[in-house]
């Protein structure tokens, strides 16, 4: 589905204006089901897996919001909402994301 995107820190920040980063940005990718790349097990109080990583362990990186879409679509998974974001449901699935700002579904 498409729904408007936007970007968003982890560590419980929402930001209406993000950064300006002509890189773009990175991605945590969620699931109601588990997919290559996700954590092991479902962390507490979430009813989705959250990763970071494709089925080749690699990372994202940066990119526009259309390859974020891309990568997660590419493990069977989609861009994690803010809110799944700020409940800390992807926290800690790799690639060095915790502090870094990432594409998001509002």
């Amino acid at each position: 589905g498409s729904g408007r995107t936007t970007k968003c820190g982890s560590n419980d920040l929402l930001l209406d204006i993000p950064p300006n980063d002509p890189d773009g940005f990175s991605v945590r990718c969620c699931s109601e089901t588990q997919f290559p790349g996700s954590q092991r097990r479902m962390k507490y109080g979430c009813n989705i897996w959250g990763g970071s990583r494709d089925e080749n362990g690699e990372c994202f990186g940066t990119g526009t919001e259309e390859d974020a879409e891309l990568f997660c679509q590419g493990v069977g998974a989609r861009v994690c909402t803010c809110n799944e974001l700020v409940e800390q449901c992807a926290k800690g699935t790799g690639c060095g994301l915790n502090k870094e700002y990432v594409y998001c579904r509002v």
